[in-house]
């Protein structure tokens, strides 16, 4: 029973990993309420991008900091 349980778990760490490592970049979707505003997207006070109007998307290069969308 140990044995399965360790199994499992090892495949539940394992499969969180694929998302997080897949790809250097990823889409972002900007939606507002309402419509046609404009956001502006920073990482460590950069700009990397602006969306608009809304809805709209970008994609970002992952990294490990955070992303403040104003």
């Amino acid at each position: 029973m140990l044995r399965y349980t360790t199994v499992l778990a090892v495949l539940a760490v394992l499969s969180g990993c694929s998302s997080i490592i897949e790809g250097r970049s990823q889409e972002i979707s900007i939606q507002t309420t309402p419509d046609g505003a404009s956001c502006k997207l920073e990482r460590n006070g950069q700009t990397l991008g602006t969306v608009s109007p809304t809805p709209g998307t970008i994609y970002i290069e992952k990294t490990k900091y955070e992303i403040k969308i104003t």
